[in-house]
């Protein structure tokens, strides 16, 4: 569940970073698909030369961060689907290995260091979890690489 937690909220904001590039505004949404579609035309041309099924994995995702993040009850069902189906994980993490590449090429870059750490008890019949993520995430900007 947490993969494609973290997939969608990657496109979520390399799709921003995108639009603030480019446009200096940026939608404020959660929606992917609407976020995709906000995007410069170049971006899209580039991202869907490079996966071209992005925009159906999007769509199937699109709220899969908001309603994960927020609780947002409307589309709870579809989100909660996105986020136990392996292959839509999947899939939503090569959107978000080529949106981050199609910000590297507006100029965007970055990183993005985690570290976790699990504990899993048991006490008779109960089994405690315990997880303690650091995430380091550095970012800069730079002229644009049309090489």
């Amino acid at each position: 569940m947490s993969a494609a937690m973290i997939s969608a909220f990657a496109c979520e904001l390399a799709m921003k970073a995108i639009a603030l590039t480019a446009d200096d505004h940026a939608a404020k949404s959660h929606d992917l698909l609407a976020l995709h579609n906000g995007l410069p035309q170049a971006s899209r041309r580039r991202i869907a030369a490079d996966f071209p099924a992005i925009e159906t994995v999007l769509e199937a995702g699109r709220h899969t961060f908001g309603t994960w993040r927020y609780f947002e009850t409307a589309n709870a069902e579809a989100a909660a689907q996105s986020m136990i189906d392996t292959a839509q994980a999947r899939s939503l993490a090569k959107a978000a290995r080529v949106i981050l590449d199609e910000a590297e090429m507006m100029g965007l870059g970055g990183g993005v260091e985690i570290h976790a750490n699990v504990d899993i008890t048991h006490r008779g019949d109960t089994q405690t979890h315990r997880l303690k993520l650091n995430i380091n995430a550095t970012g800069n900007e730079s002229p644009p690489n049309h090489d």
